[in-house]
């Protein structure tokens, strides 16, 4: 039923799990005590959905493979509500505000990265990214001003 599932999270009331399943271009909807699929959300547009996110307000965000986002990999809300999402294709951040992209930092921008993955925003506002590329975590601010990395290449 499953088709390469790469990201998961738990609905707000704890009752449901929200899988991005690629492989069948749909979010499967799963009972988070039985973990059986209870149901699937889909679209004509869903292409390959990769991460799944809940926002502030419970709304689902969904990264998917696309031209326009360059193969997005990681998404994360910031504490302003703003969601930050990782472009592997690319190797670039992207960040947008209720549904619109704001800003971008990365790919031949002063700030170089090689595959960002994974982010997530701290406590202090930072972003963090893994960038498998570079052998390292990336830290930036949250407009995307790179701060320090941490690793690198050996």
């Amino acid at each position: 039923m499953l088709s390469r599932p790469h990201d998961l999270i738990l609905s707000p009331d704890g009752r449901r799990l929200l899988v991005a399943d690629p492989g069948n271009h749909v979010v499967r909807v799963v009972d988070a005590d039985t973990l059986a699929v209870v149901g699937e959300i889909e679209s004509d547009e869903l292409s390959s959905p990769h991460d799944v996110i809940m926002d502030d307000q419970g709304r689902l965000m969904v990264g998917e493979f696309s031209d326009g986002l360059a193969r997005p990999e990681g998404a994360a809300q910031g504490p302003d509500g703003r969601v930050f999402v990782t472009g592997v294709g690319a190797s670039h951040f992207t960040v947008f505000r209720d549904g619109r992209r704001v800003s971008r930092a990365g790919g031949s921008s002063p700030n170089q990265y090689r595959r960002p993955h994974h982010i997530d925003v701290d406590d202090m506002d930072r972003v963090i990214a893994a960038d498998p590329g570079n052998n390292s975590l990336q830290v930036l601010s949250p407009d995307l001003e790179f701060q320090f990395s941490i690793g690198g290449p050996p």
